[in-house]
């Protein structure tokens, strides 16, 4: 694992202060941002990497012996404890390395998110999805909007219903009834 054991132990702390409180679990945002490379700096420009898992910043191959831990934090409860991620990754297979039996409950599906609402497009999506959590004890989700995207009731109510990071086109005119009869 990354990162000072002192470290570590604070995050566990955490999870079971939470947990002997009764919540029944963490959505963990930026999931996939956990861990950085050692040498790295405050800043760093542009999105350069090398091979899957070894970006200096983003989905490295060490962030699974974090989630490996907080996994056996929330197994030592005898009810059920829940750890969500999101974990925005292009790349379904290393998304797929998320949630396991031993890691994350589950992972939020943003390519659900992102499609077009469009019969062919969503069905790519959903065969996709369920192709990608065939061996893992995961049940996949549905994500249809966040607080980092437009809404979907906004986003069905427009021509173009894609979504894109690089395009988030807030302020487009959108029809509001089409977008809610799309959402229901």
């Amino acid at each position: 694992m990354t990162g000072s054991a002192e470290a570590k132990a604070e995050f566990e702390a955490i999870l079971l202060f939470w947990f002997d409180l009764g919540a029944d679990g963490f959505r963990v945002d930026s999931a996939a941002l956990l861990a950085k490379q050692r040498d790295l700096g405050d800043v760093v420009s542009g999105p350069e990497g090398g091979p899957p898992g070894q970006h200096p910043f983003l989905d490295r191959d060490e962030i699974h012996g974090i989630y490996r831990s907080w996994r056996r934090v929330a197994n030592s409860y005898p009810d059920r404890r829940l750890l969500v991620g999101e974990v925005w990754l292009a790349d379904s297979e290393r998304l797929a390395l998320y949630p396991r039996d031993d890691e994350l409950h589950s992972a939020f599906n943003f390519d659900f998110l992102c499609s077009a609402f469009e019969a062919p497009a969503l069905r790519r999506v959903i065969d996709s999805t369920l192709a990608s959590h065939a061996g893992l004890a995961s049940t996949p989700t549905w994500v249809l909007s966040n607080h980092d995207v437009v809404r979907h009731v906004t986003r069905y109510g427009r021509a173009n219903t894609l979504f894109q990071m690089s395009d988030r086109r807030i302020g487009e005119a959108s029809d509001l009834e089409l977008g809610t009869r799309r959402a229901r």
